[in-house]
């Protein structure tokens, strides 16, 4: 490229940018500069040190060794989890892009359920808080948006959003459930079924690993069935095809 036409490149790609950057409301960078510094100053008056909050939790719980793929899927759920949020919400959002108010609801209220979501699987927050209440304000969420929903739902992918929603109930009752098989629990075999000691505690272990394949894996199938659900609908409701069927 000559050089002249270099430096026209450049000086027109810093005037573009000149114009963009006074466009761009003083509140955006509140939020990107200032938020996350007071965040950290509350965390650290707190008592957290920085490498509890900055450093990966893999490293931080196993050291520099750790092996990568630990948490795999709950890690690639969470990601699921957030692009479904963003998309729903991104697309929802679009007036020109969405004209349907009822199809604006129902991906605002479908992203805003799946960023809860989100959020309650990355920082544990159900295990941690009030398990109980926190599964019934999720149950009430996920009926309203059933039922205010319903004859949209139809109309779409319906197969995956029924799907998606046994296996989540699946993971629920096994979460929920008495006989729940948690480390370090001493949960007694028959001598009917293993007379020795280290029988039982084989049989124990496989017992766990089957409860956290039906619980965590059928979560996990969950997930993507409502992203593709999701993520689908949007590009639909943004097509105006499941409109077009509502409204033929």
């Amino acid at each position: 490229m000559p050089k002249r036409s270099m430096g026209r490149f450049f000086g027109d790609g810093l005037a573009a940018s000149r114009r963009y950057v006074r466009q761009t409301p003083g509140m955006l960078y509140v939020i990107a500069l200032l938020v996350p510094v007071l965040a950290m100053a509350a965390a650290l008056s707190a008592g957290l040190a920085p490498t509890e909050m900055l450093r990966d939790p893999i490293m931080v719980a196993g050291g520099e060794q750790s092996e990568f793929y630990l948490g795999l899927f709950s890690n690639l759920g969470v990601v699921l989890w957030t692009a479904t949020a963003a998309i729903c919400l991104f697309v929802g959002s679009d007036s020109s892009g969405v004209p349907d108010r009822q199809a604006r609801h129902f991906l605002l209220y479908a992203g805003v359920f799946t960023l809860l979501m989100m959020l309650d699987d990355l920082f544990m927050l159900h295990e941690n808080y009030a398990e109980n209440i926190v599964y019934v304000f999720y149950g009430m969420g996920l009926l309203y948006y059933v039922v205010r929903f319903f004859p949209l739902i139809l109309r779409l992918d319906v197969v995956l959003f029924a799907l998606a929603i046994p296996l989540f109930g699946n993971a629920v009752l096994l979460d929920l459930a008495p006989w729940r098989l948690l480390p370090g629990e001493r949960i007694e075999m028959p001598h009917a079924v293993a007379s020795s000691p280290i029988e039982r505690d084989e049989l124990r272990q496989l017992a766990r690993e089957l409860r956290y394949l039906l619980e965590d894996g059928g979560k996990f199938v969950g997930i993507c069935c409502w992203a593709a659900f999701h993520i689908r609908a949007a590009k639909l409701l943004r097509q105006g095809d499941a409109l077009g069927a509502r409204t033929a």
